[in-house]
């Protein structure tokens, strides 16, 4: 494999378990709704691969989508359209709908251009379904505690008062994080994350923005500062009883 700085970098198809530092971050201002939680995806890793699959898995690219032909109550999905031809890698977490529920696997092994095995049997997928790359998450492949950190920026504005960044692990329904600033009036306002949690191999964790401006305000990139978000490994291996799942 190649490395950057001593660390390993995975190829397609290839798993990496031992490293325990990443860090993601986006390219272009992202719009977030008035008064409703949104989920920041991101486009890139702060060892300059974009656009693909990116170093520690990180979530990084656009969200490659495609057409799942065959899965329910199995490991494996097979599926058609660029996610499925070129873009598979070990590693990569899914979205694939199924009706009233959806799933979020993870691809544990790559057949071909079309087949992958994902690490738990998909319980909800159906055929016809459009399958999407989750670019939003930082996925832990090395159960521990771990310093999750981040940077956001919001674009000034004079009205609403809150401006939010919330840490949720596999999109629980309690915050595991919330870090809160006021609104500075036609000031950029910067929010900055930092928290411990112990986690599992497979979990991932998203950040979300939220304000009450009473129009959409942006989540402004200034380079090499903001929107940032990454993780390290703190410590050691914890028993799964231990852990709190939220």
């Amino acid at each position: 494999m190649p490395s950057i700085d001593g660390l390993t970098i995975p190829t397609r198809g290839q798993s990496l378990f031992a490293n325990s530092a990443w860090r993601a971050y986006r390219t272009a201002n992202f719009s977030v709704p008035n008064a409703a939680e949104t989920v920041i995806p991101f486009t890139a890793d702060r060892f300059g691969q974009a656009g693909a699959e990116l170093p520690l898995h990180l979530p990084g690219g656009p969200a490659v989508t495609g057409t799942v032909a065959k899965t329910l109550n199995s490991y494996n999905l097979t599926g058609t359209g660029t996610l499925f031809t070129s873009e598979l890698a070990v590693g990569m977490r899914l979205i694939v709908p199924g009706g009233a529920q959806t799933d979020y696997p993870e691809v544990e092994y790559v057949s071909n251009d079309t087949t992958c095995q994902c690490r738990r049997v998909l319980t909800a997928t159906a055929t016809g379904q459009t399958a999407t790359r989750l670019n939003s998450a930082l996925i832990i492949r090395h159960a521990g505690l771990y310093r999750f950190y981040g940077c956001f920026r919001f674009a000034g504005a004079v009205a609403g008062n809150e401006r939010s960044i919330l840490l949720r692990v596999n999109r629980g329904a309690n915050p595991i994080f919330k870090a809160r600033e006021n609104s500075n009036g036609t000031n950029p306002v910067y929010v900055i994350v930092y928290t411990e949690w112990p986690c599992l191999v497979d979990d991932y964790i998203e950040a979300s923005a939220y304000q009450d401006s009473g129009g959409a305000l942006d989540l402004e990139v200034e380079a090499g500062l903001a929107p940032d978000f990454g993780c390290s490994l703190a410590g050691a291996d914890f028993p799964a009883s231990t852990l709190p799942r939220y």
